[in-house]
């Protein structure tokens, strides 16, 4: 009797581990994101920081199984800390902070800073009935659950989550099961300063595989992650930036494009591209020859953007 009880358990618990594997990982896991100093004070800004989190074994705490949540402050080095703890009740992710260490940028950034509390990290329970009753309050103001969708993460098919934000419905950060947010992994839960650091997702890796890559960026494994060339921040435009890769003849963004239109530099239209929401778009599909142009980007918000670009 006791033999099969134990069977029961056994496949019920490797069941259950699975299942919670697509609801969020809890194991071989990272995280690689951007870690940079917004302010407005005219004094030089520290270098930007690659940092990463990362779930590797796991520790019973207060009878519940728990992951260990790693985080290092610069990618280059092997000088991770175990900051804190993940679990998974149903579909709600879970995260608890290491109360025995103290790190400055990192606890700067959380809401709540209660010892030994469970803090909501994700909520995977969300339906259709709660398309505009959950709020979520986020990078750039409060933000809306206003879509639920599936998207490809690896080989598997996994819930997107949309929120979009209330002022400016075409804003969006999305949360992917199995990943997190697409933003950054605690952003559900830490503070946005006016001034201070922020923190961007570049990439999530399972078991040494890349599964989902920023569109901003065009590496995960390099140590010094190369940023994309070209365009600045949008103007006037919280939060969103256009980006252009001359080797790949690649246009990007973080925010849906609407139009591109490429003119020569005697301001003759050459081409008039209409995207419909895409993210980035290769300039090889047009027959451009080498040389400089100008490319008025104009995004699904209304913004506009013109820089020159150099195409190879």
């Amino acid at each position: 009797m006791k033999k099969i009880i134990f069977i029961t358990l056994f496949f019920l618990f490797a069941n259950y581990n699975v299942y919670s594997q697509d609801v969020f990982p809890l194991e071989n896991a990272k995280w690689k994101e951007l870690l940079h100093l917004d302010s407005d004070s005219d004094d030089p800004l520290p270098p930007d920081k690659y940092i990463s989190y990362s779930l590797q074994g796991d520790t019973i705490i207060d009878v519940v199984k728990r992951s260990k949540l790693y985080y290092s402050p610069d990618i280059e080095y092997d000088d991770s800390v175990l900051i804190g703890f993940i679990h998974i009740d149903a579909e709600k992710v879970f995260f608890r902070a290491n109360t025995e260490i103290e790190l400055s940028e990192y606890n700067l950034m959380l809401k709540d800073k209660t010892p030994n509390k469970d803090l909501l990290l994700y909520d995977f329970s969300l339906d259709e009935k709660d398309l505009l009753s959950y709020k979520y309050s986020g990078f750039g103001g409060t933000y809306t659950l206003s879509e639920i969708d599936l998207v490809s993460l690896g080989e598997k098919e996994r819930r997107q989550f949309v929120f979009s934000l209330d002022r400016q419905p075409a804003v969006k950060i999305y949360w992917i099961e199995g990943l997190g947010s697409t933003h950054s992994l605690f952003d559900p839960i830490i503070k946005i300063p006016t001034e201070g650091w922020r923190s961007s997702l570049i990439c999530f890796s399972q078991n040494d595989e890349v599964l989902w890559l920023s569109p901003n960026w065009i590496d995960c494994h390099t140590s010094k992650l190369p940023q994309w060339n070209g365009f600045d921040k949008i103007e006037g435009f919280e939060g969103g930036s256009i980006y252009y890769v001359a080797e790949s003849r690649l246009i990007v963004s973080s925010l849906p494009m609407q139009q591109i239109q490429i003119y020569n530099l005697n301001g003759i239209l050459l081409q008039n591209i209409p995207l419909n929401g895409e993210l980035h778009y290769s300039l090889s599909n047009h027959s451009l020859i080498s040389g400089i142009y100008t490319a008025t980007i104009r995004l699904q918000t209304g913004v506009v953007k013109t820089e020159k670009i150099i195409v190879k």
